[in-house]
């Protein structure tokens, strides 16, 4: 009997030791919050999401073609695409630009510095050639850094875009061509501008645009836009999402 005993305080022992265990196969329960404070880009969870395909294009030779959304479904316009197309006399303007409307809406940003270049010409009319951003070749040399430039970002798909992350854009060129202007200085010499425009859009590749909605009631909604640049006055609008 005592044997008996001993292996029943036994058996109860490893039952109460097999109840506490803890099942390690079983997963964690998910985390519940109540803000989600950041989004993926190209992905639909926990997203309003609006069709656009659409195509923004300015027409040849003076164009200009607006787009307008309302990204939070207020009634009032959020984000306004631009792009235009403007000849004259010895010079074509291509440009596309993104812009806030108002105070409550901005653009995901990052900061650096910018280098401007210049190369003259003394030959014949002593003619000065600018490049922002990059040097056309080695006979440029550089003129100004302009620091604390904020671009906008242009993200690929699946990319985290987060509450703290930098918005400090309210408007933003996409692309240009650059531009030209000849004048008379004072010592009768003509001056010629051009730029190189590296923080473009850059063509044939989908890319997303971030963007912060700050709500009357300070409430804090993050989204994206799905775009691509089809040249420098023509951009192709997929769609936009922003959080539920």
């Amino acid at each position: 009997m005592p044997h008996f005993n001993k292996l029943l305080i036994m058996a109860i022992a490893m039952c109460s030791l097999c109840a506490c265990r803890k099942d390690l196969s079983l997963p964690a329960p998910p985390l519940v919050t109540d803000t989600l404070t950041a989004v993926v880009t190209g992905e639909p969870g926990h997203m309003n999401i609006h069709s656009l395909d659409t195509t923004l294009r300015a027409l040849f030779p003076f164009g200009h073609e607006i787009l307008e959304l309302d990204v939070d479904q207020d009634g009032v316009p959020d984000i306004q695409f631009n792009v235009s197309n403007h000849i004259s006399p010895g010079s074509q303007q291509r440009r596309s630009w993104v812009k806030c409307l108002h105070s409550g809406v901005s653009i995901a940003s990052y900061n650096t510095n910018d280098t401007v270049f210049l190369h003259v010409d003394t030959v014949g009319t002593n003619i000065h050639h600018y490049s922002a951003c990059a040097a056309y070749n080695s006979t440029y040399g550089v003129y100004s850094i302009q620091t604390g430039i904020n671009h906008a970002k242009y993200l690929g798909p699946g990319t985290l875009i987060q509450y703290q992350d930098s918005f400090d854009l309210d408007s933003a060129l996409l692309g240009s061509n650059g531009g030209s202007s000849m004048w008379a200085t004072a010592d009768y010499a003509y001056y010629y501008s051009s730029d190189d425009y590296c923080h473009s859009l850059p063509p044939g590749i989908t890319r997303f645009l971030g963007f912060r909605v700050t709500e009357t009631d300070g409430a804090v909604r993050l989204g994206w836009i799905k775009l691509e640049s089809q040249g420098f006055s023509e951009i192709l609008l997929f769609h936009y999402a922003i959080q539920n």
